[in-house]
């Protein structure tokens, strides 16, 4: 299992690279259920979630939208990801999505109000003890971007948020 997580995670950071390098185009225009996408990398996630005793609070409405399959899917992992891996021990991940909007909220450290708005630039990391490359939140910027979403963020008390709208 070890190996294989490695392996998946080495194969997301080739595909990271790729996109910010090579300018990669994907798909557009397909009927995507945005509710299955969450759900499916929800279960992705659940052995981390599981490892770092995490409670997981999701409230899933069924949400289709004509968009990228693959900008959205970057978009969704890159976020848990970045949830589950910023959420302290034993804290709390929250997901929700509706028509309107996916936002996900952990527990934990949070985001200093100095760094809020560099957050999304390109290999920036505010914690050395998580491990990253700061290539993730640039390619949800990038990608929310192209598919005309907005995302923010926002972090206070320990609580941080990332708002994707529709």
């Amino acid at each position: 299992m070890a190996i294989s997580k490695a392996a998946h995670t080495i194969s997301n950071l080739y595909e990271d690279l790729t996109i910010l390098r090579l300018n990669k185009k994907y798909e557009e225009n397909e009927e995507v259920n945005l509710s299955h996408v969450v759900s499916e990398r929800l279960e992705f996630f659940s052995l981390n979630l599981k490892q770092k005793g995490i409670n997981l609070t999701a409230d899933i409405k069924d949400v289709t939208l004509v968009t990228s399959k693959f900008k959205v899917r970057k978009i969704v992992d890159n976020l848990l990801s970045n949830a589950v891996k910023y959420s302290n021990e034993g804290g709390d991940v929250s997901v929700k999505l509706d028509k309107k909007a996916l936002v996900v909220t952990n527990s934990g450290q949070g985001i200093s109000k100095e760094n809020l708005p560099h957050i999304f630039d390109l290999y920036t990391r505010f914690d050395e003890a998580n491990g990253g490359f700061g290539i993730g939140l640039n390619i949800v910027k990038k990608f929310c971007d192209e598919l005309k979403f907005k995302v923010n963020c926002k972090s206070s008390g320990g609580i941080t948020e990332f708002k994707v709208t529709f």
